[in-house]
């Protein structure tokens, strides 16, 4: 059985009016060890009382004393995460998925990010933990939403791409304004125009599984090797 570990709320920020990030402080143990790319599993109490374990991504760089969630509200758990006052602890396990969506200690040279909505919390962990220890080599990242209202953590990205050269990043809205200067359309539909081949590049996917699917089947019909797309689907419950 995995350990219940206990962390407490320091911080909690509404980044739009239904996502919300809120940063955890470890209790028990005091820390904590985890990569870019790993998620934990929350133990969310409902009304009734009823506990729901919840799987969710972590938002922050490793740091051994803190971590972020980063969620989307669309059902009882997450709304369980944005109603937490400062202080409150909670219950989890983890960290989960080595291996699944963490940075391969042999990359290529060229690195790919897509993610759908909250998808972002990922490949920020990723990107903000790698970026500097790697600077040889070329990291682009697709961020697909819907409306120009979700956008949010862009000054953050900006900040990344004006101390490392080597990143670079373009937001894709499916629902875009007749005024939006940026790419428009899925992901999917907007991928062969910003990659010339898939042959030989690194692929970290993570978000809408109905986005994943279509990337993956795109990047596999043109070149890019199974070992080389690595994913992490997220569960969306339906609002209730």
């Amino acid at each position: 059985m995995a350990a219940t570990l206990t962390a407490r709320v320091i911080s909690r920020v509404v980044k739009t009016p239904d996502v919300v990030q809120v940063d955890f402080e470890m209790v028990d143990p005091a820390e904590i060890r985890y990569e870019s790319g790993q998620f934990i599993i929350l133990h969310t109490v409902e009304q009734n009382g009823k506990t729901v374990k919840r799987s969710y991504s972590i938002a922050s760089p490793p740091d051994p004393r803190r971590f972020s969630l980063c969620v989307k509200i669309v059902g009882p758990a997450s709304r369980f995460i944005a109603n937490l006052n400062l202080q409150d602890q909670v219950k989890f396990s983890g960290p989960w998925g080595m291996g699944k969506f963490t940075f391969p200690e042999m990359t290529e040279n060229e690195i790919v990010l897509l993610a759908s909505g909250t998808g972002l919390s990922p490949v920020m962990s990723i990107l903000q933990s790698k970026l500097p220890l790697h600077p040889e080599k070329k990291f682009r990242f697709l961020w697909g939403l819907k409306r120009e209202g979700d956008i949010y953590n862009r000054p953050e990205l900006d900040g990344l791409a004006a101390r490392h050269p080597c990143f670079s990043y373009q937001i894709v809205l499916s629902d875009a304004p007749p005024e939006w200067r940026g790419k428009r359309g899925m992901l999917s539909e907007v991928l062969p125009s910003e990659i010339d081949s898939p042959a030989g590049k690194e692929f970290f996917m993570a978000g809408n599984g109905a986005m994943i699917a279509a990337v993956e089947t795109y990047l596999r019909a043109h070149g890019a090797l199974p070992e080389k797309i690595h994913k992490e689907i997220f569960f969306c419950p339906p609002p209730d």
